[in-house]
């Protein structure tokens, strides 16, 4: 569920600041043509917040849900002895109130420090969903390029060059898929699928692909709240990625930042990135990353001691994952780590 206080259609604007509040009734003003163009000149603020707790059970019944004591579990009262319902809204209402307390007047407007009509206006697709809007979000944007940053599109490139599996040489190999789902978000690495012939992958896929390689960073374009990045550990050849799952990151050799391969991974999974990703994005079950919000992530500038500290502790990690991976290999056979598909009878069909 989202709360906006603002939604603009043609010629009129509908403000809650400006609205009475009859129980659960809102009822809104039309502002004339030529107050709306007054206050889009003045950049009228904007309040917007996503609500997620509701405080009731969805199903029969519509039970509540009670605030917790986050150390015992145990349930929270009021001064009437009656459990505390928790929801998000309890709050959204005090925030509210501050929000329309700060900008009452048109002399207010500038006071306030979250969304205004410009962050709507100014953007491409004229985004005005609350997850980019919200005063937080704001604050996380205007914080990191408040200071000396670096936007990721200025020192690394976003792999945009594919092959074709259908044409020759490609098409008489086999070859290891990286989709969305190949990435292990929370140890950062990468799995590929088991080795396919070209056909296969355009059969089930797509034909054309991404060449991956060896330390390329990838970056899932679907549920960026998750942190989806990993790092492909690899060095075998014959590596593609899915062009609609996945993005390649490079960095650029000769940006003059000097920032490496393993420090942009690093801030790529920061949370930094992670909500600037999340934030510009489509948000979470309808979103999808485009290359221009990967390139967008800007970063305040590191250090070069930061850069080199942290370059040194990615590589020393990958060079482990490296090394357990040789390990692997020597458990077992071949088809001991190939995954196995969803059939009872796999392995007991007669072979023609």
């Amino acid at each position: 569920m989202q709360i906006i206080s603002f939604v603009e259609l043609p010629r009129r604007i509908f403000t809650r600041s400006d609205a009475d509040l009859r129980g659960n009734i809102l009822v809104a003003r039309k502002l004339s043509a030529k107050a709306l163009a007054a206050a889009r000149k003045r950049d009228y603020p904007i309040y917007a917040e996503l609500v997620r707790r509701v405080g009731y059970k969805l199903g029969k019944g519509f039970s509540t849900i009670p605030q917790r004591d986050k150390t015992t579990g145990a349930v929270l009262l009021d001064e009437d002895n009656k459990e505390l319902i928790d929801s998000d809204f309890i709050g959204l209402q005090k925030r509210f109130a501050s929000f329309r307390s700060k900008t009452t007047t048109n002399a207010k407007w500038t006071s306030w420090a979250g969304a205004h009509y410009s962050d709507i206006a100014r953007h491409p697709a004229l985004d005005m969903k609350p997850r980019r809007l919200a005063p937080r979000a704001v604050a996380h944007r205007k914080q990191v390029r408040a200071g000396n940053h670096v936007r990721l599109g200025d020192v690394a490139d976003v792999v945009t060059q594919k092959i074709d599996l259908t044409k020759v040489p490609h098409a008489v190999s086999a070859w290891r898929l990286i989709e969305g789902s190949s990435i292990r978000a929370v140890e950062g690495t990468v799995v590929p699928s088991a080795s396919q012939r070209a056909w296969e992958i355009v059969e089930a896929k797509q034909k054309n692909v991404f060449r991956a390689t060896d330390n390329d960073i990838v970056v899932g374009l679907v549920r960026p709240e998750r942190r989806n990045v990993g790092l492909l550990i690899d060095s075998e050849k014959d590596l593609v990625g899915a062009p609609d799952g996945v993005a390649l990151v490079r960095v650029k050799p000769s940006n003059k930042h000097g920032i490496t391969q393993e420090y942009l991974f690093h801030i790529l999974r920061s949370e930094t990135a992670r909500v600037q990703l999340w934030t510009e994005s489509g948000g979470t079950s309808y979103g999808k990353l485009t290359d221009d919000h990967i390139k967008d992530v800007a970063f305040p500038l590191p250090a070069a001691i930061d850069i080199k500290s942290v370059t040194a502790a990615v590589a020393s990690w990958a060079s482990s994952i490296r090394d357990a991976s040789k390990m692997w290999l020597t458990i077992g056979s071949v088809n001991d780590r190939v995954p196995i598909i969803n059939s009872p009878i796999f392995g007991l069909e007669p072979e023609d």
